[in-house]
């Protein structure tokens, strides 16, 4: 035992030193490099315009603008003009006073919320929520799932005496998320392909496979050697994106919004229906909030982070089975960018289906079914421990076909 676990040992650190030495390992940490500092200027880029657009001092310079239009007409008005003229300037009048007064209730709770009495604002958005969900049909069954998930975030704020940010308003937690969701589907595999599709093949076509092979040691022990090398590297590689995109966000928003409330657990079911004024059955989703959590920014994000590892790993396990099956680096590279790529746009151009169910590329960012976004996304029941089942099930049966193959194809006299 103690014996064995020595050579389990040896291999594990024989294969760190050369993983260190690869080439693909230095190309795959300057292409993460590149990429972070590119998304986190583009991120900040929006976020300015974004409070350039959407601040306050932006509301009261477009309300300000439509009262000076307002103002205009009503000038016009007086100076005299033919009858149609007069028929058009009223109606756009009345469109203007509706829209001035939209806009200054709109202004008048965006000051409170930022500085004044939120809690009131929030209160009384809880009772307007509870009113309509009262009166709310089935053809309002959308409305009533935002409405009751509103509600429940509102609460959390209320019960913990936390502000809520203004939608202007940007935080670094809630930029990982979006980055997260961005890198997740193919960048982030693309550099676990990178890395790990030569660890086998890569010794094949060079011929240094042999020399280990020569050694008293199993094959079944020099594969799980770089196996485990594979998913370590895997870890340390996705933990460090992670954290340095999170790091760089801290950087750039601050550590405002780590106490911003995050919904995760909710459930749907679909069925269909005809809905008033249709004459086709259309998909209605009904949410199931009795399992819901809402937990702080800070928790979701590093849960996320935690979720995407998983993912990775599978996607690392999915490319060490191609480097075990074909020869050739470059083929087992290029199969396992070809089934990243592919299952990516077969999950982006079909989006329906229940057989979709079995791609591990639905679940590279399992965040999605901790939300329930995926569900509503398919139209399709589909929880968090689903997706992490599909994974494992990829995760097995690569790794056992990657032992076959390795325990029995002719390898010294390749």
């Amino acid at each position: 035992m103690l014996k064995g676990m020595r050579e389990w040992g040896r291999v594990y650190a024989n294969e760190w030193m050369k993983l260190l030495r690869r080439r693909r390992l230095w190309v795959t940490l300057l292409l993460g490099a590149i990429v972070l500092a590119g998304l986190s200027y583009i991120s900040w880029s929006q976020h300015k315009s974004q409070v350039e657009h959407n601040s306050l001092a932006a509301q009261e310079k477009y309300l300000q603008q439509e009262k000076s239009r307002l103002s205009d007409l009503q000038k016009q008005l007086k100076q005299g003009a033919s009858e149609e003229e007069k028929t058009n300037m009223v109606d756009e009048m009345e469109d203007l006073k509706e829209s001035i007064a939209s806009m200054e209730d709109e202004l008048a709770n965006q000051r409170e919320l930022v500085s004044g009495d939120w809690k009131k604002i929030l209160t009384e958005e809880n009772k307007e929520i509870k009113h309509d969900m009262n009166e709310t049909g089935e053809s309002d069954q959308l409305e009533d799932n935002y409405g009751q998930e509103t509600l429940m975030l509102n609460q959390y704020h209320l019960d913990n005496d936390i502000r809520p940010l203004p939608r202007w308003e940007g935080s670094a937690f809630s930029s990982t998320s979006d980055l997260l969701t961005l890198t997740s589907v193919i960048f982030l595999p693309m550099l676990v392909v990178i890395l790990v599709a030569d660890m086998v093949s890569g010794e094949t076509t060079s011929g240094t496979i042999k020399l280990l092979l020569v050694r008293p040691v199993s094959r079944f022990t020099i594969l799980m050697g770089k196996w485990l090398v594979t998913l370590s590297a895997t870890i340390v590689l996705t933990l460090a994106f992670c954290a340095i995109l999170l790091g760089l966000q801290l950087l750039l928003f601050g550590s405002e919004g780590a106490d911003q409330p995050q919904m995760v657990g909710v459930t749907y079911t679909f069925e269909q229906m005809i809905l008033e004024g249709e004459n086709t059955p259309q998909t209605v989703a009904t949410g199931h909030y009795d399992d819901a959590q809402i937990i702080p920014q800070y928790q979701f994000i590093l849960g996320s982070i935690g979720l995407v590892t998983l993912a990775m790993m599978a996607v690392a396990t999915i490319t060490f089975f191609a480097s075990t099956w074909f020869q050739s680096a470059m083929v087992s590279t290029g199969i396992a960018f070809g089934m990243v790529i592919v299952g990516s746009i077969l999950t982006q151009v079909i989006g329906s289906g229940k057989w979709l169910l079995w791609l591990f590329s639905l679940y590279l960012n399992p965040a999605h079914l901790w939300t329930g976004e995926m569900s509503m996304g398919l139209e399709f029941p589909i929880t968090l421990e689903t997706g992490l089942i599909v994974l494992a099930i990829w995760t097995v049966i690569s790794l056992l076909l990657s032992i076959i193959r390795f325990q029995r194809k002719d390898i010294l006299q390749a």
